[in-house]
């Protein structure tokens, strides 16, 4: 926003991380032309762009020693009158295949309405962020973090033609894909490479990378599944067409796979290390996300992906491995993470059922098929008594889905998600599986913190990057006020 504390920011800005603070944009235009000139004078900014919701217009004179003084206001007036301003929004051209028009609803419905606000703050961060990569904002990073990639790319081909889009991201990721110590950056505050083998067949966090702090590389483990996740979704979307790019990509994909199995616990069978967790949730989040079930939960996702990327592409064997595997970490999954806080009558008790009980912990068991049949009612029963009341620790089978009853501090009554961006890419997908989608209305109804309704009922055109702020001003958790990180599971709900 205007005034904000950062101005604009340098090389050593970055290096001494306060690239986060780097929000304000500006372009200057020197005019060395006399005050009492007439013609009118252009000008386009080139070799940039900038996302923006508000401009602003000032008018300064620069001396002779290079300082800068304010127009007295006579001076301002004149000089500003009749300047105008003209936006074009630019992006990659990608075509849209796929439109919802949600309309005006004649009975004066708000969920209509409100479902059409969030519907096209949603569409408006995917395009905004399509800049020959999948960019994070356009307005600060610009950066082809791979977890927003990842997470968003069913959505994303959902509704646009990004075929060529992602195909070209993936061959960024190849190149960009550790082989040894020779082909990487040095120029990184991280260090130089150090472990050639280790690191063989790991990708960045940030696609093409440069340097840190912007990602690591390797980067987190749930970053880095964006590798495997775009790909898979490619061939979910676009068949026989992705399959010539998939026998391309298969040789990395492997190398990508074999440097996960290195990381492997071999106790239980599980990738438990490096994701940074179900990223930015609300603050005062109750029951937390550990990183350990969501490095299991994206390494499983993996191997599933890639059984169902090997039968496509005809290589049998590994469709059988992969197939095998995934069913491997199934059981283990389960073995490691169910808490077995399910009692004799099949009610969850002290927050059943996975992990620590929070959302997202019970919606990747649920999302990837782990939970025993005699433990879903009660894992679904929890994960949805959970929204309705965030305190909630315990569910029945005689219990009727909870009613909104005041709410915690802080919070708004009625049903919330309690998730970072992982939640909410798959929950919808979860509840509508075990035929709750009058739950996902519900939640997507509600305008009180945390919800998707609370950005539009602040002002906001496009997703944040945090559940907190409002028109002007975002939440101590994120800095953007136009983030796509939000949006992988809404629109594919609203339009289905």
């Amino acid at each position: 926003e205007f005034g904000h504390a950062s101005k604009t920011c340098s090389t050593s800005d970055w290096y001494d991380r306060k690239w986060y603070e780097c929000a304000n944009q500006t372009t200057a235009l020197i005019l060395q032309v006399p005050m009492t000139v007439s013609r009118p004078l252009s000008y386009t900014p080139s070799f940039t762009y900038q996302g923006f919701r508000f401009a602003e217009v000032t008018a300064v004179e620069l001396l002779h020693n290079g300082s800068e003084q304010p127009l007295d206001d006579r001076t301002a007036s004149i000089f500003l009158r009749g300047v105008s301003l003209k936006a074009n929004q630019a992006r990659t051209d990608v075509k849209q295949v796929a439109s919802f028009n949600i309309g005006q609803p004649e009975d004066g419905s708000s969920l209509i309405r409100l479902l059409g606000h969030i519907f096209n703050a949603t569409m408006m961060s995917h395009v905004s962020q399509l800049w020959s990569i999948p960019t994070d904002c356009p307005q600060r990073e610009k950066r082809g973090w791979m977890g927003d990639a990842g997470i968003t790319s069913d959505s994303l081909q959902t509704f646009y033609d990004v075929f060529a889009f992602h195909a070209n991201f993936l061959r960024l990721i190849v190149d960009n894909q550790h082989k040894g110590c020779g082909d990487q950056q040095r120029t990184t505050i991280y260090g130089p490479c150090s472990d050639p083998v280790g690191m063989n067949g790991s990708v960045p966090d940030v696609t093409p990378f440069s340097t840190g702090p912007y990602g690591g590389n390797p980067g987190s483990t749930d970053w880095q599944a964006a590798f495997v996740i775009v790909a898979r979704n490619a061939m979910r979307h676009y068949g026989q067409r992705a399959n010539p790019l998939l026998r391309e990509l298969w040789g990395p994909l492997q190398s990508f796979m074999t440097y996960l199995e290195r990381l492997v616990d071999s106790k239980t069978g599980l990738l438990l290390v490096g994701a940074r967790g179900d990223w930015i949730p609300p603050a005062g989040q109750l029951y937390k996300t550990p990183t350990e079930s969501t490095a299991a939960f994206f390494h499983s996702l993996c191997v599933s992906y890639m059984a169902e990327i090997a039968q496509a592409i005809g290589r049998k064997n590994e469709a059988r491995y992969y197939a095998e595997r995934f069913e491997a970490n199934r059981r283990a999954y389960h073995s490691k993470f169910f808490n077995n806080k399910v009692g004799s009558e099949g009610n969850a008790t002290e927050r059943c059922c996975y992990d620590s009980g929070s959302q997202t912990s019970n919606m990747y068991a649920l999302y990837l098929g782990v939970v025993p049949s005699g433990a879903v009612n009660a894992t679904i029963g929890m994960l949805i008594a959970s929204m309705y009341n965030r305190t909630a620790t315990t569910w029945s089978p005689r219990s009727r889905v909870p009613r909104p009853s005041g709410g915690s501090p802080g919070w708004g009554s009625g049903p919330h998600l309690d998730v970072g961006i992982f939640g909410t890419t798959w929950m919808f997908d979860v509840l509508h599986r075990y035929g709750h989608d009058a739950v996902v209305l519900d939640i997507l109804n509600q305008t009180s913190y945390p919800s998707l309704g609370y950005m539009i009922a602040n002002g906001a055109t496009t997703l944040w990057e945090s559940w907190e702020g409002d028109e002007h001003h975002i939440g101590s958790t994120g800095t953007s006020r136009n983030h796509i990180m939000y949006g992988g599971g809404v629109n594919r709900f609203i339009a289905t």
